[in-house]
């Protein structure tokens, strides 16, 4: 589970490298149906992005799971150039999970279909379940049928809560 660190608003920062800046291999995350490294470019912010590359359609996702409160608000964020037109949307989820870690309510946010090189913040905010112990947050990555390589880049991932 992620560490936890408090922001100026009372609000915890729940998961772990977001920002892609510590040179951990990426250790935090996890990701099915592709490869995920650092790319110095493009990022919002001077400092590394991530880059998630994939292919051939289906969804495709990059991960973490944090411990939650019940009955608690918590956001989650995220920047995201989609100019791969091989990606068809990009959109962030929010997972609750009970204490055999499975799913009880998905949040999603609105989908990012458009494509060109501009970093887009997409938001998810919603309350834990109330059988809730854990979130996963995830970037899901929906790809066509294309068999060339599709990539997306990823910056400032940030989960926070209690709000």
């Amino acid at each position: 589970m992620a560490q936890v660190a408090a922001l100026a608003d009372g609000a915890q920062e729940l998961r772990v490298n977001g920002d892609f800046e510590r040179n951990t291999g990426l250790a935090e995350w996890r990701w099915f149906g592709g490869s995920l490294s650092r790319a110095a470019a493009p990022a919002p912010y001077p400092g590394w992005s991530a880059l998630f590359s994939t292919s051939k359609g289906y969804s495709r996702t990059v991960w973490q799971q944090v411990q939650v409160a019940p009955h608690q608000s918590y956001t989650f964020t995220g920047y995201v150039v989609k100019n791969d037109p091989a990606i068809t949307s990009v959109m962030l989820q929010i997972s609750w999970r009970d204490q055999e870690n499975v799913e009880i309510v998905r949040l999603d946010s609105a989908p990012l279909t458009g494509n060109d090189n501009s970093y887009h913040l997409l938001t998810r905010s919603g309350d834990a379940d109330s059988r809730a112990v854990s979130a996963r947050v995830t970037v899901l990555v929906t790809v066509d049928d294309s068999t060339k390589p599709a990539i997306v880049y990823l910056d400032n991932m940030s989960f926070t809560g209690p709000l």
